[in-house]
């Protein structure tokens, strides 16, 4: 089973538990190749919280787009910038990101520069009484992933970014879906490093069923050997060439879990109720279950979230921000050139959702001229 971008907790942990009742640990939540330190929640969290940059007097961005991936973030930057003379430095492509910053490079191999103090904004981050790393999923998302998330927190660790009392290291998500997917392990290392090659190995190998849950997000060509099975909503490129199609309740038709780049856990109420025959996805998993082993043993919402909060405890805490943790996955690694590329090309198209959108579609021809 593969995730997308609006996948709930609901969906993930029913999805699998489905698997694991059949003997499969294979799923997978990181379909962008994002990287992460397996057993380190901070390597993924926004951990400092979003409200804490007003306080910011100097950030590091690295490989992210602040005002696309994160809007309100950006706006908390730029008053942190007026109001706080923050001095904000970028490693990635130069854009217009509505304050002033120094532009330090396009290549995420500058990062051995500021490991070294071969920088001047080396002093910056050294007289900084409270100093912030950004980095974006776009320094990530490739085979040395990791390297570069264990660089960046030696990095905090030396510029007193991170310490017992404060973290200051921060991870943009970009998709709402997955810290929990995270959280509850949705991952299997074999797919790590190289999602799109290693996941095309596997599905040629073992010619498997296929859960897409509501992912848009892939190259087709990857799929050719599955047995799809898409389970979503508005029918986007991939529904249209799986072999079954489940449709499922949008995320204004249910009510969800989620948990956001800080860590915080939120629950959504439905707005209104689902069209025509669409199922919500942890109902579909308990029917599956019903005639096969019958081991999913949920028969409701209330219940269901009571057996994953049980299992997860950290989900029994709405709204509550977690306590900092100081990291401890740094590592003095050394870095490749590798020019950043920002991986959102279209702020008004990002999913499946916007991309359905007439008014979005209007936005992207009159404003980016696309």
């Amino acid at each position: 089973a593969l995730s997308g971008k609006f996948t709930d907790i609901e969906t993930l942990y029913s999805a699998k538990k489905f698997l694991e009742s059949l003997d499969s640990k294979y799923y997978e939540c990181r379909y962008d190749n994002v990287q992460f330190k397996i057993g380190h929640r901070e390597s993924y969290l926004f951990n400092s919280s979003i409200q804490e940059l007003d306080e910011a007097d100097s950030i590091l961005i690295i490989g992210s787009n602040p005002r696309w991936e994160a809007s309100v973030l950006n706006s908390r930057i730029r008053r942190a910038y007026l109001h706080n003379n923050c001095k904000i430095g970028l490693i990635g492509k130069s854009l217009n990101l509505t304050y002033k910053y120094e532009h330090l490079s396009e290549s995420i191999d500058f990062l051995n520069n500021i490991i070294e103090d071969n920088s001047s904004f080396c002093e910056i981050l050294y007289n900084s009484k409270k100093p912030f790393i950004i980095l974006g999923n776009s320094a990530i998302d490739y085979e040395e992933g990791e390297d570069v998330l264990e660089l960046c927190a030696q990095i905090a660790k030396k510029f007193n970014i991170s310490n017992e009392t404060r973290n200051g290291f921060n991870v943009i998500q970009q998709d709402i879906s997955k810290v929990g997917a995270l959280d509850i392990g949705f991952y299997n290392k074999i797919f790590s490093k190289n999602f799109s090659y290693n996941i095309k190995q596997h599905i040629d190998t073992y010619k498997p069923v296929l859960f897409l849950l509501n992912l848009d997000e892939i190259n087709a060509e990857i799929l050719d050997n599955a047995f799809t099975v898409y389970i979503g909503h508005h029918g986007d490129t991939l529904a249209q060439i799986s072999d079954i199609v489940l449709p499922s309740p949008a995320y204004t038709e249910k009510s969800s879990t989620y948990v956001n780049m800080e860590g915080r856990v939120l629950q959504t109420t439905r707005c209104y109720h689902p069209l025509g025959q669409a199922k919500e996805e942890w109902k579909i998993f308990r029917s599956l279950s019903n005639n096969l082993y019958e081991k999913l043993k949920f028969n409701n919402l209330s219940e269901l979230r009571t057996e994953f909060c049980h299992k997860y405890p950290l989900f029994k805490q709405l709204n509550i921000l977690p306590n900092q943790k100081n990291i401890n996955f740094s590592s003095k690694k050394k870095i490749k050139k590798r020019i950043l590329d920002y991986n959102i090309k279209n702020f008004y198209m990002t999913d499946v959702i916007s991309r359905a959108s007439i008014t979005m579609a209007k936005c992207t021809k009159e404003i980016l001229n696309k």
